[in-house]
């Protein structure tokens, strides 16, 4: 992955990177750094939620509302 991300620094690309390395955390725009230390069983939650804050601060800084994304038609039944 170390070879990968430095290539694509080299190419211009802005890195965002969700991890447990420090080393790699360096040379990206932004980085969330997870701890290593937590349980297995947590850790998928600990990589979801930085995505999911970026996700929504996108959709607000693009003035979408992240609430009702585009292509996306609720559709409830009762009976």
């Amino acid at each position: 992955m170390e070879s990968l991300f430095e290539g694509l620094a080299q190419r211009g690309a802005e890195l965002l990177i969700i991890g447990e390395s420090a080393n790699l955390a360096s040379s990206a725009v932004a980085s969330f750094l997870v701890p290593d230390s937590c349980r297995e069983e947590l850790s998928p939650i600990l990589y979801a939620l930085p995505a999911q804050v970026l996700a929504h601060d996108l959709a607000v800084l693009k003035g979408l509302n992240p609430d009702s994304p585009r292509g996306l038609s609720k559709v409830t039944e009762t009976w």
